[in-house]
């Protein structure tokens, strides 16, 4: 792998030889979003007792009911692609400006979500460098919480650095294609030095086929190590599908298991399993190994109305379940849509969630309603 990585770095820039004076324009795309939040219990936002980004109930009878505004779920990107000679190149670039605290006394600051260039040196080829989405559990959920995002809650792909190469065959009315990457994986510290201590990458990939534009399947995994001495390992697998059959039904949904994932940021309830010392050494806690799903249905009965629901739950698996950890969440939500024109709609969601979590004396069961209500204009 080390040679092949070092044969990649001498051979890509190598095409820059075939380069000419022609110039990507990067055109602008995203959405201005605002949001006010009701929860009526207890409920947290990536560890914060908020209702902005809900991916669980907490139980708290101090904050169990609370109301938010926010803009932080807004959006910027600029993309574009141009021609050199019969290779076709680009880049992608997105920021949103998410804070879970919606005080204006932590005003979001832009953070980079995607951040790659790309060539297409021939037909059905595709070569991405840079910050991307995962090929492990690919898609994304139509839930207006989208920076939630069902993590925690059966939805496992995140984004990350990585080199990442994409085929596919057009066979009409079948196109096969295969996804790989290498990439960023450990987090095994902050400190320089000691993050990537295995110096093994973080490997994915994916064999999927769209069927007459209609139905994608596919079928993924990733694989990577911790530790100077490969202590720890993350693999997973993941199976996905999306079915759009006609503007009345849509369908998507994932399936994801796994072990050590969150050690890589594909976030679940078991936690991470790694514990570095100071000496960078790691102390070998017991697996965490995680099971989930999830899915929605859309519907648009109206040129005015758009209706989702969906459904989520992840299970904790591992053999040892500490002490106020979960040991399973689960969610559903229903989406009201109102397009005012093209560009701006009005959502109505509610989410129901349900967190159980183990403890020496029994589990605990915390559930809470989260109601949102937004106004969104795409550009």
């Amino acid at each position: 792998m080390k040679r092949l990585s070092s044969l990649l770095m001498l051979i890509l820039p190598g095409v820059a030889v075939f380069a000419d004076d022609a110039k990507p324009e990067l055109k602008p795309y995203g959405f201005l979003k605002g949001d006010m939040y009701i929860a009526t219990d207890g409920v947290s936002s990536w560890g914060q007792p908020q209702p902005t980004a809900v991916s669980r109930a907490t139980g708290d009878t101090v904050n169990d009911q609370t109301m938010a505004f926010s803009a932080a779920h807004s959006r910027f990107g600029l993309k574009g692609n141009t021609d050199v000679g019969k290779i076709n190149v680009g880049g992608v670039l997105e920021l949103d400006f998410f804070s879970a605290n919606s005080n204006t006394n932590f005003n979001a600051n832009p953070r980079m979500r995607l951040a790659y260039a790309f060539c297409k040196p021939v037909q059905g080829l595709d070569i991405r460098i840079g910050q991307q989405w995962d090929l492990f559990s690919p898609l994304n959920p139509t839930t207006n919480n989208t920076n939630a995002n069902l993590w925690y809650n059966g939805n496992y792909g995140f984004r990350r650095p990585q080199f990442q190469a994409r085929y596919a065959l057009n066979l009409e009315p079948v196109v096969p294609g295969i996804q790989l990457s290498i990439g960023e994986g450990a987090k095994e510290g902050s400190d320089i030095g000691r993050d990537n201590l295995s110096l093994t990458p973080m490997i994915q990939g994916r064999l999927y086929a769209d069927i007459m534009e209609k139905i994608t399947v596919g079928a993924g995994g990733a694989y990577t190590t911790h530790g100077k001495n490969d202590e720890i390992e993350t693999y997973g697998i993941s199976a996905d599908l999306s079915l759009t059959l006609h503007k009345l039904f849509a369908l998507k949904g994932e399936y994801g298991w796994g072990q050590n994932l969150n050690d890589v940021n594909i976030f679940n309830i078991a936690g991470n399993k790694f514990v570095t010392n100071d000496d960078d050494s790691i102390v070998n806690t017991t697996d965490k190994v995680i099971s989930g799903f999830w899915f929605n249905a859309t519907s648009q009965p109206l040129d005015f109305l758009t209706i989702v629901a969906g459904f989520a739950m992840e299970s904790n698996l591992s053999d040892t379940i500490w002490e106020g950890t979960a040991r399973e969440n689960l969610t559903f939500y229903g989406d009201l849509i109102f397009p005012i024109g093209k560009y701006f709609s009005l959502t109505a969601e509610y989410q129901y969630v349900m967190t159980t979590v183990g403890f020496l004396d029994g589990d605990k069961e915390y559930a809470a309603n989260v109601i949102d209500i937004a106004g969104k204009i795409s550009f």
